[in-house]
């Protein structure tokens, strides 16, 4: 019966799975359409791109297997991408088109092979990529069980809560991620960009798309780079204005993969399949333990104030989110 389906119905299948979380059904599904495109010289590379993190996302399951010691989950995850891998290594339209989607699986891989803390922020930021803030926010979470200030994993927790819908905690992850960055970075202030863009776009909030502008501006400022300036022309464009703006032609033409809809697009597409889940619960996640700590007013308390009392030969490495001693 599904060859004689069509790729519209088999989408509709794969998005049907999606919202039900059903991962099984959604990796025969999408495995069925990875094939379908495989097999045509005129294959859509944005329906390629959407199908494989489909898929991806799918053979993820659960993903319980990223936070316990179960060997049999993770080597049969990598026997899956491995099949995956030789799928896009015989067509070489699909090995150009889903370059950064392997790239995010190299991260995820090199995570659950050897879980390096300097490779523990991009697994999080992988994860959401491909479709899963949902385990984006739970690998967060175990990272600031151990690092409470880590402005940069509080960023990436931030964009997956904005991936789930759930704005408010975007927001209020953003906001303390920036009270604990260093000079010249603009991470926190991407994410408060688009947390207050989601929220207008929630409520409708005037206030809000002003707050959007402005933190897209405040990040150009900060450092004047290509995710800064996603973020100020999507604000912009909240408010009508279209791509004949000047300030938009001038972002275009300093950043010229603006206009290139491939990762952002992507990522967004993703997130609207999975907005339609509920929310993943504590009781998704029994056997991943938190760590307990000492409460700290981290209200009243800067982050270089912070290191010099309690892990003084860390200090230097606030300047570098990615390190490993920001896990103390």
């Amino acid at each position: 019966m599904d060859g004689k389906l069509s790729f519209e119905d088999l989408l509709k299948l794969s998005e049907a799975a999606a919202g039900r979380r059903d991962w099984l059904e959604s990796e025969r599904v999408n495995t069925q359409i990875l094939r379908l495109l495989g097999k045509t010289s005129t294959s859509n590379q944005s329906d390629l791109l959407y199908v494989a993190k489909r898929y991806i996302s799918s053979i993820l399951g659960t993903g319980l297997f990223l936070f316990e010691s179960s060997s049999e989950s993770s080597q049969e995850f990598l026997n899956k991408v491995e099949k995956f891998r030789n799928l896009v290594a015989s067509k070489k339209d699909l090995h150009i088109t889903l370059q950064g989607l392997e790239r995010d699986l190299s991260e995820i891989q090199l995570f659950i092979q050897k879980p390096r803390a300097d490779v523990h922020n991009k697994a999080a930021n992988a994860l959401r990529r491909i479709g899963r803030p949902d385990l984006s926010v739970k690998l967060c979470d175990l990272l600031l069980s151990r690092s409470r200030i880590n402005y940069y994993v509080l960023t990436t927790r931030s964009w997956a809560y904005g991936d789930l819908g759930q704005i408010d905690l975007a927001l209020k992850d953003a906001e303390l991620a920036h009270k604990f960055q260093p000079k010249g970075n603009n991470y926190p202030q991407t994410a408060l960009s688009r947390a207050f863009r989601l929220r207008f776009k929630r409520d409708g909030d005037l206030d809000d798309l002003k707050g959007a502008i402005h933190w897209a501006e405040q990040a150009m400022l900060a450092n004047r780079n290509f995710y800064a300036a996603v973020q100020l022309v999507a604000a912009l464009k909240c408010v009508g204005i279209g791509h004949e703006d000047p300030r938009i032609q001038k972002l275009e033409k300093e950043f010229p993969n603006l206009v290139r809809p491939a990762d952002v697009i992507a990522v967004e597409i993703a997130s609207e399949i999975v907005l339609q889940w509920p929310s993943a619960g504590e009781e998704d996640f029994e056997d991943f333990e938190q760590v307990d700590e000492e409460e700290v007013d981290i209200e009243e308390e800067s982050p270089v104030d912070y290191y010099e009392d309690y892990f003084p030969e860390h200090l230097e490495s606030l300047n570098n989110p990615r390190s490993p001693h920001l896990e103390p």
